[in-house]
């Protein structure tokens, strides 16, 4: 059985407390075949993601896709997140304009080496935490205005927001103005 998007559903299963005892439990054809498919979402390891790679490439007409069409594709394979984060390279007008490129994308965010994967300590100041995300955007090839997305999308003192929703500031100034007190 699939979704309405074309990923396989597993139907519902009956817990053991249910009320309803004369219910039988339902596993679905394709659990009992094994015919199931890995999520895309954060955490997986490398062999987990190029397997579902693998997997989507090799549908037919897989090659003569558009590059949308590949990256919606491949977003109807993951979760909430993971879709989330495919769908804002298409409404933000960035899909790679290789496949190569967009399959990188996946691969970091699968395995978490997205800016998202950053976190802030309780008790780092955010000066800290925008500069370790400047480190990385620096480290991995990342544009600033990667990070600034990124800032945006996070909850940050008012001051900070201020900063942030200019246009395209350097993020070294904007720690320098942060901790000047501007």
């Amino acid at each position: 059985m699939k979704s309405a998007d074309g990923l396989l559903m597993h139907d519902r299963t009956l817990q053991e407390n249910s009320l309803d005892k004369d219910k039988e439990v339902v596993i679905s054809e394709h659990v009992k075949s094994g015919d199931y498919r890995t999520v895309l979402k954060g955490g997986l390891d490398n062999k987990a993601v190029l397997t579902e790679l693998f997997l989507v490439e090799c549908e037919t007409n897989f090659d003569d896709l558009s590059m949308k069409s590949k990256l919606a594709k491949i977003a109807r394979c993951g979760d909430c997140e993971f879709r989330n984060y495919m769908v804002e390279l298409g409404i933000n007008d960035v899909i790679p304009q290789e496949y190569v490129q967009l399959k990188q994308k996946v691969l970091d965010f699968c395995l978490s080496k997205d800016l998202t994967a950053i976190k802030r300590f309780t008790d780092e100041p955010w000066s800290n935490f925008i500069g370790r995300l400047q480190g990385y955007s620096q480290k991995n090839n990342l544009k600033e205005s990667e990070v600034i997305k990124r800032l945006r999308d996070i909850w940050i003192p008012e001051k900070y927001q201020t900063l942030v929703h200019g246009i395209e500031p350097d993020l070294s100034e904007v720690i320098k103005e942060y901790e000047n007190g501007k």
